[in-house]
């Protein structure tokens, strides 16, 4: 992508990211809020400050909502003591 190519995006986009914002501000969001999309339909939308995703593969329509399972630090590894 060149660089015209990429500011006629980003003006087609700045209004959606604008509209983003004002839900963030609007809601009281804490946090980075990430969004995440490609031309085939995936997208992965994720507050930090919460456990929640929501996003879809691409590969199908459904749309989904992920919850984060904390793990210890040491999960997977081998016990050391057997």
């Amino acid at each position: 992508m060149q660089r015209e190519e990429f500011k006629i995006v980003s003006k087609e986009v700045l209004p959606h990211i604008k509209a983003i914002i004002e839900t963030v501000q609007r809601h009281d969001v804490e946090g980075l809020v990430n969004l995440t999309v490609d031309k085939e339909g995936y997208f992965n939308f994720s507050i930090h400050s919460t456990d929640f995703s929501l996003y879809r593969s691409g590969k199908d329509d459904k749309i989904r909502i992920q919850q984060i399972e904390e793990l210890p630090c040491d999960f997977g590894e081998d016990d050391k003591n057997e």
